[in-house]
């Protein structure tokens, strides 16, 4: 492998994918530059001094991923007697390819966030993963195409059926926002846009997965050519070895600044998931909103399937504290989170808009008496709330209500 190799590759120079393909030392440059991918997506998402299994993630899922391809291919071109590799050593010449193909999931490491509105953030990150995984895909068909010598579009329809198969599940399985079709959750915007987006990739996956599948059997059919990489070279070990340590200590700067944020959420979030809520409470009040990831929501969050405390659980430790202990931030944001899950365990998702006759009703109808107090409680100590909104839920609920000062 040439020194420009690594660069050629990326845009699918044949003569880079050969060579690449022929040193097993690519094998060992290419494991670091995952693990280096790997603190691009989670160096300000994760605390590694507690969560260091993130980084595995990526070794483990591309590992699997690369064999799922290489072995369909691998298969069809047995099925029509293609001349194909032998498997073992096929399978290490993809795996070093999949693996060079790492240094596109940097990307992710741009902190949207930190100078982006949420909505805005979250947009920039979808439009970054579907560019990144648009062009590994083109990249792996380009690749496996030079290696069997066959039309790019023959491997490239067999790979989007795999890939469409990947995505359902990935899109099916990763932690995110329930899919909200109803509106009965009431996400926040941010939030709202990941749900719509997870649908939506459910939905074309499905859509697809039959015309792709199509697509993949009149490919395969079709399948000629033959393996015809370069002769298989053992280099030296020491210039990838010093490459990718290069890569790795490239984000110590980066970890740096996000992993102080990091340790303070996982603290707050591991106490929470325990249900300890005077605990969590507590810690969140030794620090400002500042001190903790930008887009964190301190759970437990709505709309997600996260374990943690009930809403009654938080107003128990709320009214115990009596804000004596807790921070104005801390008060206002578990106090609006405990009664938005308390009003939407009871049915009424939607308060916010209802009017004062129909939120008595509601509330009347809907809310026992014994929850009703502990519900007004929370209200009081939302102080976030618009002064109509607050005086209709108080008087809702039964509470002595101030009235709202007329807008100048």
């Amino acid at each position: 492998m040439r020194a420009t190799d690594p660069m050629l590759y990326l845009v699918g120079h044949a003569g880079a994918i050969r060579r690449i393909a022929a040193d097993r030392t690519v094998l060992l440059l290419g494991a670091f530059l995952v693990l280096s991918a790997s603190l691009a997506r989670n160096y300000d998402g994760a605390y590694l001094g507690r969560e260091s299994h993130v980084l595995a993630h990526g070794l483990v899922v591309s590992v699997a991923n690369a064999a799922l391809i290489f072995f369909l291919l691998y298969a069809v071109a047995r099925a029509r007697k293609v001349p194909a590799p032998p498997a073992w050593g096929g399978f290490l010449s993809f795996l070093g390819l999949f693996w060079m193909t790492s240094p596109m999931a940097w990307l992710y490491a741009v902190p949207f966030e930190r100078f982006m509105a949420p909505v805005d953030a979250v947009e920039a990150n979808l439009w970054t993963l579907a560019g990144v995984a648009l062009w590994r895909v083109l990249l792996i068909s380009r690749a496996l195409s030079v290696l069997y010598n066959v039309g790019w579009w023959r491997v490239l329809c067999l790979v989007l059926c795999v890939a469409d198969v990947l995505i359902l599940v990935a899109a099916a399985t990763m932690p995110g926002p329930v899919v909200d079709l109803m509106g009965g959750l009431q996400h926040a915007p941010e939030h709202a846009l990941l749900s719509a987006v997870r649908f939506a990739t459910m939905f074309w996956s499905v859509l697809l997965a039959f015309p792709l599948l199509v697509a993949a059997l009149v490919a395969g059919h079709g399948l000629r050519g033959g393996w015809a990489p370069d002769a298989i070279v053992r280099a030296r070990v020491l210039g990838p070895t010093l490459v990718g340590f290069a890569g790795l200590l490239a984000w110590i700067p980066a970890l740096a600044a996000t992993q102080t944020e990091q340790a303070n959420r996982w603290r707050v979030d591991s106490l929470m998931k325990a249900r300890m809520v005077a605990e969590g409470l507590a810690e969140l009040s030794r620090h400002e909103r500042a001190d903790y990831p930008p887009m964190w929501d301190p759970p437990p969050r709505s709309g997600y399937a996260d374990a943690g405390p009930s809403w009654r659980e938080i107003a128990s430790a709320l009214v115990a504290a009596k804000g004596e202990e807790l921070r104005p931030w801390v008060i206002e944001h578990y106090a609006e989170k405990a009664l938005e899950a308390a009003f939407r365990e009871h049915g009424i998702a939607r308060w916010r808009q209802m009017d004062g006759p129909l939120l008595r009703d509601q509330v009347q109808w809907l809310i026992r008496e014994g929850d009703r107090e502990t519900v007004a409680t929370l209200v009081e100590m939302s102080t976030g709330l618009e002064p109509d909104l607050r005086t209709r839920a108080l008087r809702a609920l039964g509470a002595p209500a101030d009235e709202p000062r007329p807008s100048e």
